[in-house]
């Protein structure tokens, strides 16, 4: 499946992204580009499935693979710090531009944002955190001390991103 990324002022096609949905978890997963040979030759498992059955995986498959599952097995602890998170993005040249939307939003982690449908993809992927869709290597950074961060700033809530004061997200932060 190939979804058009389009800008919402001009219209036009700004990318172009290849995905496809793991057969075995049902996962949706975006290659790199490097792996788009393997999919067309019939791949269609992500790395978590392939590494279960025991298929061997490139560098960039593993490393990945450990950075998902490290993002799985910390989740809970993330979640004991605190109930919100700063959505981080990797910052390379080929982050999708919905995750580049979603960096440095505040998320709660009760409220899993659609990053593809706030872009204005007329396809959404689905309602996920950061670092959640595999192929994806952007990652929550706990807020602790919402007073330690730059203000206004934007706020994931009710599906929609606002931007607020501090004194606006502290009637919300300990709900």
């Amino acid at each position: 499946m190939v979804l058009a990324v389009l800008n919402s002022l001009s219209g036009r096609v700004e990318e172009t992204v290849q995905v496809f949905r793991c057969e075995r978890c049902s996962k949706l997963v975006v290659p790199e580009e490097s792996l788009y040979e393997k999919i067309y030759m019939g791949n269609t498992l992500c790395v978590s499935c392939r590494k279960d059955l025991g298929q061997p995986l490139t560098s960039d498959e593993k490393a990945a693979f450990f950075a998902e599952e490290d993002l799985v097995e910390n989740r809970a602890k993330y979640q004991q710090v605190s109930s919100w998170y700063v959505w981080k993005n990797v910052k390379e040249m080929w982050v999708m531009d919905s995750h580049k939307l979603m960096d440095g939003v505040l998320v709660n982690w009760n409220e899993p944002p659609c990053p593809e449908l706030l872009s204005g993809r007329e396809e959404p992927f689905a309602y996920y955190h950061a670092g959640e869709i595999a192929g994806c290597r952007c990652y929550p950074e706990p807020l602790t001390r919402p007073g330690a961060i730059q203000w206004p700033r934007r706020v994931y809530i009710n599906g929609n991103i606002a931007i607020m004061t501090h004194e606006q997200f502290e009637k919300i932060f300990n709900k």
